[in-house]
This record gives structure tokens, sequence and C-alpha cells, in this order.
């Protein structure tokens, strides 16, 4: 995944399965990088917490949440509804306040990802199709919808992964 801080690409990539979650984000053009590794279920707290103080700490940057256009939510109808991947099933609600993104692991995956669901994530808009998480665990971290040849929303993009929309 790429993003931005600090007028410099921020490039990430993580992993996570079972309470263990691990991050690697660095900034190339500035010799900047920085893993964590967790062993517990609120590893997505931790890697927001510590991979952020180091950023701060090293490098003296914050990142910045996206800029949010709320008069983009009068047309964002046709974002609500199923999306389903291999781990987790997502539906998504638009509310008159914003985005509201339900992850639930799926059936098949429940014997391996023991966790309670997540609470749901409240998002906004910030371009056409694309939203970033305001608070929680996710904060910060930003979906995608993908739509296909006649313009309808198909997928959904989150944390690295594809979700295939089910329910239209």
């Amino acid at each position: 995944m790429i993003d931005s801080v600090g007028g410099h690409a921020l490039v990430k990539h993580g992993g996570a399965l079972n309470g263990q979650l691990s991050s690697f984000e660095f900034i190339p053009s500035l010799g900047y990088a920085c893993t964590v590794l967790t062993n517990c279920d609120s590893g997505r707290e931790m890697r927001a917490a510590v991979g952020g103080a180091c950023l701060k700490a090293f490098m003296g940057m914050e990142p910045a949440l996206p800029v949010i256009e709320p008069s983009l939510l009068a047309t964002a109808e046709d974002l609500a509804g199923e999306y389903r991947q291999r781990l987790f099933d997502l539906s998504v609600d638009v509310t008159p306040a914003g985005l509201v993104i339900h992850e639930r692991t799926a059936e098949s995956m429940r014997p391996f990802i023991p966790a309670p669901d997540a609470p749901p994530f409240a998002a906004a808009l910030f371009a056409p199709d694309r939203a970033v998480v305001l608070k929680g665990s996710r904060k910060g971290e930003r979906c995608e919808f993908l739509r296909d040849a006649d313009g309808r929303v198909a997928w959904l993009r989150w944390d690295g992964r594809l979700s295939r929309r089910v329910d239209g």
C-alpha cells in the first residue's frame, strides 16, 4: 500500500492471523523504516501507536487524515452493500453522518480467527469512491470502491484486500 506523509511516499505492508499482526512502513526517499511485530488481539492498535510514535520521534512527521468532502455523501448511496472475501464479510451502510463499515469474520474462517467481530467503523468520503476511517483501531485506513465497466460498484478494496460485492 502506498500513502503519503509530509509530501513523501509512505510504503506499507502488513499481515495478520490468529492474534498476530505485523507491519512494515518505510519512506524510501528519507531512508526511514519501521517494523512492528505483535502477538496479541489488540495488535492493530499497537501497530498504529508504535508506528505513529516512531514516525514522530525519528522524522518529526505525523500522518494526517485526508480532507473530508461532505458533499460526496449525497451521491454515495450505491456504495452501500455487502462485500465478501476469503477472510471477512463486509457490509457498508450510508448514513447522514457518513459511511459505516461492519467487518465480520467469514463463517468458514471462524475456527481459525477466534477473535470477536470488530465494532463498526465510521468512515467519510474524501474523493469519489474513496473513504477514510475516522476513529478506532483502523483510524486513517483508506478504502476504495471499484466499479465495473457499466459503472456499478463491484469491489471494495480495504486493508490491501479486495472484497467482491455480493448483493447486487
